[in-house]
């Protein structure tokens, strides 16, 4: 291989050697968290028969229709079985060529090589990205920007060389990627936008949204077969109810995703919202930065800069609550969520970086960036370790976020199937030093105790969480049982027609109640 030819590969080489070294601990990772839903547990990841049903049905959840990423994991399923080391080495190959493309987009940006090389290696090392690599079921985040950065990289060439087939071709891309996530739907705003402002004369500008025709066509196929699909348009749910509230999230959510990108301190797949978000003292100032930080972008723009303040802030849209998704309502915060947007978010940082660094030693900076990478690698290699299993993705959620509730609980549950009673009633204690009275908690505890035969400890847990939720169907029936166990019949039978009537009772104890009840003689 010639000089000249290797010093051209190395920055690929380069990226693609430490991408894999900062993620190659993921490999050999096992299932965690929803990947037991979505994967493990789920028969249309199993059965090629099921590929039809798969193309032409919602996810698991409405109104998501992610059809490629589902027939991805059947594929899967048919070369590796359930070994979970071949789904991580996938999702860790798609994180490598999304890493490429970002570099390929930075240096038509930037038409140097360095500056592209920095974004993409942030792309490639920082910790925010390792929830959208190591955690399988996010994998549609990983396609979604892989096929959004090949349309755009595709319909660059396009407009540069009036070549309809490369139009052609990025269409094809944005339909792989709407197919991915409908996440991947934000490029074409990005397109349009871009076409209008970047460099070259307005006529050709306007023109060049003529290449933009196959992505209609392409948005009009997805439509029609979402519609299909979901049975309808598969709108969401009315955008009034709530809106000012969801609205209100950003205050907390924009400057809180900026601030893990800062400092990835506090990393974990549980981010809460916090009670008393509107009195911290550090959102305004953090507002106030940003948004001098991109007005002194525009009024001193750069092709990089421009590009990646409209990627982000448009793959921005969809985690911004005006339409309500199931998402965003029941985990307001994840690190995948800002997956493609920081992709963006890096052309904007490395574009900065480099304005600076004209004014350092070259030398200087070339070892900041290293040791920035360096640590950056270090961090993402430890987050990694934390999605080894769910009991050490619990683990990780409770060391990032020791005062949570929620974190404390569902350690204590994992413990708890696992067969560590002890350590599972240390984290409800710990649970219970955070929020006393929690209804969830006390029935855990109090289901500890009846196990190990401590009833009246027991009661005295049911009673409490019956007095916060009285409508909690298990914590009614344990006390049922307990009632039934020490000759109190009325009372007990008074706590099983309170699971009989509870609305969001399972079946299983819905069926155990009335079973009682027959036993002892009442109507169910």
């Amino acid at each position: 291989m010639s000089p000249s030819r290797l010093r051209h590969l190395a920055p690929v080489l380069l990226l693609t050697g430490v991408t894999l070294a900062a993620h190659a601990n993921g490999i050999a990772n096992g299932f965690a968290w929803d990947d037991k839903l979505i994967i493990v547990d789920n028969p249309d990841t199993r059965d090629l028969s099921r590929l039809t049903k798969v193309m032409l049905s919602p996810d698991v959840m409405k109104p998501y229709y992610r059809p490629l990423c589902r027939a991805w994991y059947l594929v899967d399923y048919q070369l590796y079985g359930m070994e979970a080391g071949g789904f991580h080495a996938e999702n860790l190959l798609l994180h490598v060529a999304g890493v490429l493309l970002l570099f390929a987009l930075g240096l038509r940006l930037f038409q140097q090589v360095a500056p592209a090389l920095l974004a993409a290696l942030l792309l490639a090392v920082h910790p925010i990205h390792v929830e959208a690599v190591a955690f399988i079921s996010a994998r549609n985040n990983l396609l979604a920007l892989l096929f959004s950065l090949a349309a755009t990289l595709l319909l660059m060439r396009a407009v540069e060389r009036r070549s309809w087939a490369a139009a052609v071709l990025s269409g094809v891309a944005f339909f792989l990627g709407l197919a991915s996530k409908e996440q991947g739907a934000m490029v074409l705003p990005v397109l349009g936008a871009w076409l209008l402002i970047a460099p070259g004369s307005r006529p050709l500008r306007w023109r060049g949204l003529l290449f933009l025709t196959p992505h209609l066509v392409a948005l009009a196929a997805y439509l029609a077969f979402r519609s299909v699909a979901l049975g309808g348009p598969g709108a969401a749910d009315a955008i009034w109810p709530g809106l000012a509230e969801r609205l209100l999230r950003n205050y907390y959510l924009l400057p809180a995703y900026l601030r893990l990108m800062v400092f990835p301190d506090q990393l974990t797949f549980l981010h809460e919202l916090p009670s008393d978000y509107l009195t911290l003292w550090w959102l305004p100032l953090t507002w106030l930065l940003l948004i001098g930080l991109v007005a002194w972008l525009i009024r001193a723009p750069s092709p990089a800069s421009a590009f990646g303040l409209l990627w982000c802030g448009f793959n921005l849209v969809p985690m911004l609550g005006v339409v309500p998704i199931p998402s965003t309502e029941q985990t307001v915060m994840a690190e995948r969520f800002i997956h493609a947007s920081a992709a963006g978010a890096w052309l904007v940082v490395a574009d900065l970086l480099f304005r600076v660094a004209h004014r350092v030693p070259r030398r200087v900076a070339w070892v900041g960036a290293a040791a920035l990478v360096l640590a950056l690698s270090a961090r993402t290699w430890s987050r990694t370790e934390d999605w080894k299993d769910e009991l050490a993705l619990r683990r990780s959620a409770v060391r990032a976020t020791p005062r949570s509730l929620m974190a404390r609980f569902d350690l204590g549950t994992e413990l708890k199937d696992l067969g560590d009673l002890e350590g599972a009633r240390a984290e409800w204690l710990a649970a219970l030093s955070i929020a006393p009275k929690d209804p969830g908690t006390h029935t855990q505890l109090g289901t500890l105790a009846a196990v190990e035969g401590r009833l009246d400890e027991a009661e005295a847990h049911y009673r409490v969480a019956l007095a916060g939720e009285p409508g909690l169907a298990e914590a009614a029936l344990n006390l049922g049982k307990i009632c039934e166990r020490t000759g109190r019949s009325a009372e007990a039978t008074g706590h099983y027609r309170v699971v009989v009537g509870s609305a969001r009772a399972s079946g299983e104890l819905v069926a155990k109640a009335r079973a009682a009840l027959v036993r002892l003689g009442a109507v169910p």
